[in-house]
Parts: structure tokens; C-alpha cells; sequence
């Protein structure tokens, strides 16, 4: 049955291997394209791509039967009615012109899935402090204080975590991702470089380090909405899963411990959402990493859920289609 919407999807382009064509970056994204031009219209552009008054200068768009790429600047409130924005690739360092495809996108007539109020709260990892102060566990998370020295954060009281901290971590309060800028406490030595990585990053935030992360790595769970589509475990050995080239990806499911904390989250998010990724460390009690609801992996292409995602997509974009975000 063809979707009775015309999908837009936010993903890089890049290169492509002859002359000047022009590919979508992600395996992901390659296939939710073809996915959704059998189903109808849906065209492809980049963020970057876009200027003021929703003009793209160039987009990949098909159906059924047909593909091109466009170099027409074209206004995308003529080709869809329905916005996804998913595969953004690294935003950290383009702050100012990510915010401002926010502030354009505010404006769009038809819906964007996410809604730009839940990207935006999302961007700072202060849902994690309103998250922990009505009882969620998730990772032991303060707030740094401007000017903290070295002994002040060895200092810092994690009242609500009962196991030994040999180490704790710094990580940007806002616009982190992928890892930048995350910082064993332990790897700084001097009062002065830490306030000089301060000064780098702005607000932070500050965890114990979770020793089951080397042993245990990481449990992602992809929703649409509060439906679960699939999940995975990295493994690694290191800390920093997402900047290590040598991952482990297993297919899981979730725990019954697993599955009433993502829940209890949905219950407890302020804004609507169409998808999102819950990160947790499988200790004995579970704890949320991060909930990332901006700029989420999928992993469908390491544990082979393309058509699982897709079609629990498909099935979440009719209902927001139809005003059914709930």
C-alpha cells in the first residue's frame, strides 16, 4: 500500500564514486530511502544544504521507479508534508549552523519528527539531572561548577551510588556527542589543565565511572515512539565505546528490568517524540547512559533490523500523519 504523505528525510550526502554524483552517506539512510520510495515520495537533503526560507540546494528525490538528484534550488515545503530528521553527522562543530536549521525548521507548516522543541531540550544533558531528581536511575550525574578545582571534584558526593568510585568522568553538558570531549578525571593532573579544558567544552557535567562498561559495554534500545523496534549490545573494553574502532554489536532484547526503565522515561518525557535510542549500562541495576532523541544511530546495518526499523517507522510517521503522537 503506497503512504498517502510526502516524506522528507535530513541526512549527509556526500561524494559518490564517479564524476560528480552525489550518495547518501549512511547505510541506514540508503535503505530507508529505497524503503520509502516504494512507498511514495520522499526526498533526501542535507542540513547543510538548506538556507534560509526552506530553500535546498540539492536533494536526492524518488518513487517508485524513479531516482535523480536535484541541483534546483528547491523550497521544501513544495516537495513534502512530513519532515524526518535523523543521520545529522557531527553538529559539535557547526553549533550556530545547526541552530539556525532549528530555527528554520520551527517554521515548517507540515510535522517534523522529531518535534524542534524535543531536539532542542535534548541537546543539553540536563534531562539527565531532572530525570535522576524524580527517581530514574541513571548514571550518577552532577553539575560542574565554574571554577571547580581538582580536589573539589574528587570531593563530590554521589549520594545515590552505593558501589566504589576509582575514577569519574567529565563530559560536555551540551552539544556532546560521539564522545567528544569526554575526559577521565584521572587523565588530568594539574588544577591549571583543568580549567583550561573547562574553558574548551563551557558547561559539564560529571559521573562516576561505571566499571561494567569495560566488561559488560553498553545496551542501545531504538524506539518509535514508546514501541520498541530493536537493540544491541557494544562491547569494546574501553570506556569510550563510540570512539573505538573495535566494536562488538550482538542483537539483544531487553530485560523486564530494562524494558519498566525506558518505559518509566517515556512516562516522564515532557515533549513528543517519534524516535529515539536509550543507552544503558547493564550493571545489576540497570542505569541510563543517555537518551538521544537529536541525532541517534539505529545500528540497523550491524544487526540487520533495516526492514524491522522501516516498517515500525512507517507505521509511527502514518500515525503522527494523522495527529497520533501518543
Amino acid at each position: 500500500m503506497r503512504n498517502n504523505f510526502r516524506l522528507g528525510l535530513v541526512a549527509e550526502m556526500e561524494n559518490g564514486k564517479t564524476g560528480n554524483s552525489r550518495a547518501i552517506k549512511s547505510e541506514d539512510w540508503k535503505y530507508l530511502f529505497n524503503f520509502f520510495r516504494s512507498k511514495g515520495e520522499v526526498v533526501l537533503f542535507d542540513w547543510k544544504n538548506m538556507g534560509s526560507d526552506f530553500r535546498v540546494s540539492e536533494y536526492m528525490e524518488g518513487t517508485e521507479g524513479f531516482f535523480g538528484v536535484s541541483r534546483k534550488t528547491s523550497d521544501i515545503r513544495n516537495l513534502c508534508d512530513v519532515v524526518y530528521i535523523g543521520q545529522l553527522g557531527k553538529i559539535y562543530e557547526r553549533k550556530e549552523e545547526f541552530l539556525k536549521f532549528l530555527d528554520i525548521m520551527e517554521e515548517f507548516p507540515g510535522q517534523v519528527v522529531n518535534p524542534i522543541k524535543t531536539i532542542r531540550s535534548n541537546l543539553s544533558k540536563d534531562y539527565l539531572l531532572k530525570l535522576q531528581s524524580r527517581g530514574v536511575r541513571v548514571v550518577p550525574t552532577l553539575e560542574v561548577e565554574e571554577g571547580c578545582s581538582l580536589a573539589e571534584l574528587r570531593r563530590l558526593n554521589f549520594s545515590n551510588y552505593e558501589r566504589p568510585i576509582d575514577d569519574l568522568v567529565l563530559k560536555p553538558k551540551v552539544f556532546g556527542e560521539q564522545g567528544d570531549g569526554v575526559l577521565r578525571v584521572s587523565e588530568i593532573r594539574r588544577d591549571e589543565d583543568l580549567q583550561s579544558y573547562l574553558k574548551t567544552h563551557g558547561k559539564m557535567i560529571v559521573q562516576p565511572l561505571i566499571s561494567d562498561i569495560y566488561t559488560r559495554g553498553e545496551n542501545s534500545f531504538i524506539f518509535t515512539g514508546r514501541n520498541f523496534s530493536h537493540g544491541l549490545n557494544k562491547t569494546t573494553g574501553k570506556f569510550k565505546i563510540n570512539l573505538c574502532d573495535s566494536v562488538k554489536y550482538s542483537p539483544i532484547d531487553p530485560t523486564e528490568s530494562e524494558v519498566e526503565l525506558c518505559q518509566l522515561v517515556f512516562d516522564l518525557w515532557p515533549t513528543d517524540f517519534g524516535y529515539c535510542r536509550v543507552d544503558i549500562i547493564p550493571s545489576d541495576k540497570p542505569l541510563v547512559a543517555e537518551v538521544e532523541m537529536v541525532n541517534p544511530a539505529g545500528y540497523l546495518a550491524e544487526v540487520n533490523a533495516f526492514e524491522k526499523y522501516s516498517l515500525r517507522l512507517e507505521d509511527r510517521l502514518k500515525d503522527i500523519c494523522d495527529g497520533k503522537w501518543n
